[in-house]
């Protein structure tokens, strides 16, 4: 198994948060996670990113083969997630404002993404194939992570570099654990995992850069509810 990681911090350049957004992570900081070994194989990285949600980006991965994971790559300001063919796997990222590799449910202290906001939207700079983007948020007030609100987002194939384009996957669609309301969640968040998931062997080969996740302002534009849309790496 092959680990690279590096890390820094380089100016903002060239994305565009929708006024009364949330930033989430404009992927600013640099990582370079490579895996080259027979599944299972597991790795995990954090490192200070200042400018995302909690002030850390932690990596962490169950994979095989080879996949590659990388934020902010030469100057660059987007998210690179990219696997070579006939390889399945998943990238996680995990915001809960700590670095040591557990997830803290209630790490970002339930903080309010409710409200003025919308949605949870992802800028997609590039997608060949296409696949789910998972998102789970959890309740500050439940430490043990069983209360969380989630929902997918279903990035379409075909998004070529040049024709990068927002997705919002609405707070209307989200669904619930716990037995309380997406409101109530999201009103004292504790902490966010975002999982690409292309483990399905239709999604082999897979490439996907984001260029910033972020929670939306109340006056984007989302679509009908129903619509579907540490980093950790699964294969």
């Amino acid at each position: 198994m092959r680990f690279l990681a590096c890390f820094g911090i380089i100016s903002l350049v060239g994305s565009t948060v929708v006024p009364g957004a949330v930033t989430i992570d404009e992927f600013i900081s640099q990582q370079l996670l490579i895996v080259d070994a027979a599944p299972p194989a597991t790795i995990q990285q954090s490192a200070l990113a200042p400018s995302a949600l909690g002030g850390v980006t932690k990596t962490a991965g169950l994979v095989g083969d080879e996949m590659r994971i990388r934020t902010n790559p030469t100057g660059r300001q987007r998210l690179t997630f990219s696997m070579d063919a006939d390889v399945n796997g998943l990238a996680r990222l995990t915001y809960d404002g700590s670095g040591d590799g557990i997830l803290n449910p209630a790490g970002l202290g339930g903080i309010d993404l409710w409200s003025g906001h919308s949605g949870i939207e992802a800028g997609v700079a590039f997608s060949d194939l296409g696949g789910p983007i998972h998102f789970r948020i959890f309740d500050n007030a439940d430490i043990t992570g069983s209360t969380f609100a989630e929902g997918t987002l279903a990035i379409p194939g075909g998004i070529l570099s040049g024709s990068a384009v927002s997705m919002v996957l609405p707070f209307s669609s989200l669904t619930t654990s716990g037995g309380v309301t997406a409101e109530q969640i999201l009103s004292r968040t504790g902490a966010i995992e975002v999982t690409i998931d292309g483990t399905a062997s239709v999604r082999s080969g897979w490439d996907l850069n984001l260029n910033r996740l972020s929670i939306a302002g109340a006056g984007v534009a989302v679509p009908e509810p129903g619509s579907t849309f540490s980093l950790m790496l699964i294969g």
